[in-house]
């Protein structure tokens, strides 16, 4: 019997590890597809942000290049322009000082230049939109300045315009050109250095961003192997559950065949008895039913192991509605108290044949025989607990009225099985006999017998 218990506990076994099995890869396959998610999500999003970095910073650069460009014509140009007023009054002192024509030279080149540089390219060069206005009226003033003095000079006047010419009106006028085409020359500056500040502030961006959609490839990356080796697992454990799942079904046809044939086994056993002690002596018939009732007690121990779960334990109820309630009758009373525990499979036979044979004795000589109490106040109350020093205390209490004071002799079969079944439970059974019936306590490991499952309901009469 106890090889077949192993075999049921086994198949329930099996089928417990394909379900946890399969339930912690399929959790860890939720797992690692929302983790995969996250990473789509942020890898996309950092693609995006790549992207837009990446644009933005190609308009930054394209802007800097022509902020640069525009700001060297433009610088160039107002060189030119200054320049040009330089020699201008250059050629002009020249020749009111020689009066040689050919110190107009440079004077009327500059004039042309000047006059060129307005009509074809101010409105580029002053990045204004439009003309500078007050650059081409201090560029117009200084050269009227010029060709009003050649004029007096030419006229024969040259003292009038040496008189202009000493007024410092001409140098003051200089000096404005200078100064304006220096701050014109700085604002430039000035915008191209913006441009050039705005785009390494993109392309420091742009390199933190490639950074981070580096590592979250990579965390991809590895999330992808993860992702894989997870499918692969699943493959292999698919395969071993349905290989499990098979290898229980097989085991649940063998335990299935066992189990009848064990219950035919007894059922034939006591069979046999019965039929032996017919005709026989009052000796041979206790003998054959006392050996019925051990076969039933058995029986019924066998019965309890069949439903052991997935703890490979059985509550303390379903043993006492299988061995004890199972051979009352509507007339019998029973009380159990107490809070119920699983009980191990180790622990399941021995309770139930020490349950047995303490039912048997109340039915023939106890609180359940057919004249205990005319009355019909005898009852039997099972109750257990955890004593405070940890193990565990099962109560049995029969309350019916004893014509005899004498103590039985604990000599029998009976006594010598509960014995043994309680050095089974790792304890020891004590008797307390007095006029209302008997206190029987089972003193057991609690390791075996006191895991907590919730309470009886108490009074239970059947």
């Amino acid at each position: 019997m106890a090889d077949l218990n192993r075999l049921l506990i086994g198949q329930v076994g099996l089928s417990g590890f394909s379900t946890r099995m399969m339930g912690a890869i399929m959790a860890r396959t939720r797992l690692t597809g929302v983790l995969a998610t996250i990473v789509a999500v942020l890898i996309a999003a950092v693609a995006a942000t790549a992207l837009y970095t990446s644009v933005k910073f190609a308009e930054a650069e394209q802007t800097a290049r022509t902020a640069i460009q525009e700001a060297t014509t433009y610088s160039n140009a107002l060189d030119r322009l200054k320049d040009a007023v330089l020699d201008a009054e250059t050629g002009q002192r020249g020749y009111l000082l020689t009066g040689d024509r050919e110190y107009l030279q440079p004077y009327l080149r500059a004039q042309r230049l000047i006059e060129g540089f307005q009509d074809e390219g101010w409105e580029i060069a002053a990045m204004r939109g439009g003309e500078d206005t007050e650059l081409r009226r201090l560029v117009n003033n200084k050269l009227t300045e010029l060709a009003e003095t050649i004029r007096l000079f030419d006229a024969g006047n040259p003292q009038a315009a040496l008189t202009m010419i000493q007024t410092d009106r001409g140098q003051e006028m200089m000096a404005e050109i200078r100064q304006m085409v220096r701050g014109r020359q700085a604002e430039a500056n000035d915008r191209a250095q913006v441009a050039r500040q705005r785009v390494e502030n993109y392309n420091e961006r742009s390199g933190l961003v490639s950074k981070l959609l580096a590592l979250l490839l990579v965390l991809a990356s590895v999330m992808g192997v993860f992702t894989l080796y997870q499918w692969f697992r699943m493959r292999q454990v698919e395969e071993e559950v349905e290989e499990a799942v098979d290898t229980a079904e097989r085991i649940e046809v063998i335990a299935h065949e066992l189990d009848h044939r064990m219950k035919n086994l007894f059922a034939v056993a006591q069979g046999m008895l019965r039929q032996s002690a017919r005709g026989r002596g009052e000796a041979v018939k206790d003998f054959a039913e006392e050996a019925t009732s051990r076969l039933r007690a058995m029986s019924h121990a066998y019965s309890a192991t069949r439903e052991l779960d997935e703890a490979r334990s059985l509550s303390k109820s379903v043993i006492i509605d299988r061995v004890v309630r199972s051979q009352l009758l509507d007339q019998h009373r029973v009380e159990i108290q107490g809070e119920d525990g699983d009980v191990s499979d180790k622990a399941v036979s021995p309770l139930a044949l020490i349950l047995h044979e303490w039912t048997t004795n109340a039915l023939k000589y106890g609180a359940w025989k057919p004249d205990a109490d005319p009355n019909g106040l005898s009852d039997v109350r099972i109750s257990w607990r955890t004593t405070e020093g940890g193990d565990y205390e099962l109560l049995w209490d029969e309350q019916h009225e004893r014509r005899e004071n004498s103590i039985p002799e604990a000599s029998g079969y009976g006594s010598k099985l509960i014995k043994a079944c309680a050095a089974q439970l790792g304890g020891k059974v004590d008797y307390d006999w007095h006029n209302k019936g008997v206190r029987i306590r089972l003193i057991a490991d609690s390791k075996l017998l006191s895991v907590s499952r919730g309470s009886l309901s108490e009074a239970k009469i059947p």
